[in-house]
């Protein structure tokens, strides 16, 4: 494999936004961008109005503007309120973090046993939410389009500035997407880069057609750190028996991608219960994952058993399952 390795290292100096009125410690930025989007060193500046912004030690960055500076193309789903941040996969690409896209998905496609060119890398941020989609998107010999994938956690949810700036947390997003970040705190320096050696995630899988990232709205309020508002009152519910699943027939057998109460499932969002210890529709709380929507039932969902919902059947395998306490919140 190429040894290729990106840079793009983030200076900080003092300055003062506002974030969901709240006052953060922001940074006027200059970052250079080394071998990353091109083979030529690239210096990008961020706008007075679009600046880098320390919130609750986590360091947020404007989403489109740090995408450009890395050699991916962003969209924007209005309707689910996600940005979408991709990059295609290209052996002979002259962008590097496109060879190295390419090379990673080489490698997940072979950890699962599938015969496909790797085409896109990508990862959907949904606003209000601390979990993102990761997908590798691949085609075959008849063209038909398959997505191997899994839901994340991030250090902090996704949110805007109030210009309507997009922010991500840098870190998570960079890990999520195989790449590297160190930090160096006497310089406030952050240098995002491309691994020596490409280590694909673990506990990828097929993910079903059309699944997408659900919005956790609980999370803003649990963060509490945007909107200045209190956590949501909670009651324990009891420990229960956490197993797992996600979209599509292999796991969720004729319902496919559909919910008993809330249309499709939303990995990240999404739990099945048992109506008779938990109200359709309900938030809760659970041990180790955060805020989760009850949308969903099933027959071997009884008393204190919850199904999490996560992006892929092989992903909902290897988590298996676990025991957790669990809050109900109420308004």
């Amino acid at each position: 494999m190429e040894n290729l390795r990106k840079s793009a290292v983030v200076l900080a100096a003092a300055a003062l936004i506002t974030v969901g009125g709240a006052n953060v410690f922001a940074a006027e930025t200059v970052v250079e961008v080394n071998s990353i989007a091109s083979e030529t060193p690239e210096i990008v500046t961020f706008p007075a109005d679009a600046s880098p912004a320390e919130i609750d030690n986590t360091l947020y960055v404007p989403g489109r503007i740090m995408a450009d500076a890395m050699g991916m193309r962003t969209e924007w789903k209005q309707e689910s309120q996600t940005a979408v941040l991709v990059v295609e996969a290209e052996r002979s690409s002259s962008k590097p973090i496109e060879r190295y896209a390419y090379t990673i998905s080489e490698s997940g496609a072979d950890s699962v046993g599938l015969n496909a060119v790797p085409e896109d890398m990508s990862i959907e941020l949904k606003l209000n939410s601390s979990y993102a989609l990761v997908k590798f998107g691949y085609t075959d010999n008849s063209g038909e389009r398959t997505e191997l994938g899994k839901t994340v956690q991030l250090d902090g949810a996704v949110r805007l500035v109030d210009d309507g700036t997009l922010m991500f947390p840098l870190r998570s997003v960079a890990g999520a997407l195989c790449l590297e970040l160190s930090w160096k705190q006497e310089s406030r320096t952050a240098t995002v880069m491309i691994p020596e050696v490409a280590v694909i995630p673990d506990g990828l899988g097929v993910v079903a057609e059309d699944t997408s990232l659900g919005q956790t709205e609980a999370v803003v309020s649990a963060e509490a750190d945007t909107a200045e508002t209190d956590e949501p009152e909670m009651i324990y519910l009891g420990t229960f028996k956490i197993s797992h699943y996600a979209p599509g027939t292999e796991s969720n057998g004729v319902w496919g991608n559909a919910t008993a109460w809330a249309g499709s499932i939303n990995p990240g969002t999404t739990i099945a219960v048992d109506p008779d210890v938990i109200e359709p529709l309900s938030w809760v709380y659970i041990e180790g994952y955060g805020y989760r929507r009850a949308e969903d039932c099933g027959g071997a969902i009884k008393g204190n058993k919850i199904d999490v919902a996560v992006a892929s059947y092989a992903e909902a395998m290897r988590l298996g399952v676990v025991y957790q306490d669990v809050y109900l919140c109420v308004e």
